[in-house]
């Protein structure tokens, strides 16, 4: 369906546009800080380490760094300080390295 314009270009815009003085003033309003946009991830305890390493399943093919799980129980007194260390720090600058999710 054709319509027929009519009046100058400059007129037809002028319709089109927003009238002034339409917009609340807002500078009374005072401006609140936005929340963070990053993932905050709590801190893994050592009992809560430890707890996992416990509950890991015996006689299972051990994964791409060739480390059986029975190992991992047994040596977890030691090595737990260390992964916490390591942990903690992954979860702190939010980097999980690609090779971290291959590890059994």
């Amino acid at each position: 369906m054709l319509t027929k314009h009519t009046g100058s270009p400059e007129k037809r815009h002028q319709k089109k546009s927003v009238p002034s003085g339409t917009f609340a003033d807002l500078d009374d309003i005072p401006t609140l800080p936005l929340p963070s946009t990053q993932l905050q991830f709590p801190q893994v305890t050592e009992h809560e380490l430890q707890d996992a390493i416990n509950k890991l399943p015996n006689k299972k093919a051990a994964g791409p760094d060739k480390t059986p799980n029975e190992l991992l129980k047994i040596a977890k007194d030691t090595i737990t300080p260390s992964l916490l260390k390591i942990i903690s720090a992954c979860l702190k600058i939010h980097h999980f390295p690609p090779n971290g999710k291959k590890i059994s």
